[in-house]
């Protein structure tokens, strides 16, 4: 199963989250809830790491280990809250609705920091 923390602050802005596990669907390769997910959440650093070259905040990414990505907003502005609302929700749609479909394979736990 993959166990996700999903992390916001200030009225459901993006602060963090960690991924670790997998889905267990399918065979190695074949698994398309472990696409889905994986798929998610690299859109997500992508994006994170495209405002950090733009100077619009600091970001950690932890991808060191098999199965596991996480990402932490180390440094950013007020001014980039509505950008980190939109990740935030977009995570948040797409996880859940992965989660009501195999709910055997994701567990997506929000968190209110």
């Amino acid at each position: 199963m993959i166990r996700i923390r999903l992390i916001s602050k200030d009225a459901d802005e993006f602060s963090a989250f960690e991924s670790a596990g997998h889905a267990g669907s399918a065979e190695y390769g074949k698994d398309i809830v472990c696409a889905a997910v994986t798929a998610l959440l690299k859109t997500a650093v992508l994006t994170l790491k495209t405002a950090e070259s733009k100077g619009l905040l600091r970001v950690r990414i932890d991808a060191e280990r098999a199965g596991f990505l996480s990402a932490k907003i180390e440094e950013s502005d007020k001014k980039n809250g509505e950008r980190l609302r939109c990740l935030f929700e977009f995570l948040t749609i797409g996880l859940l609705s992965i989660e009501a479909e195999y709910p055997d394979c994701l567990n997506l736990e929000i968190v209110n920091e």
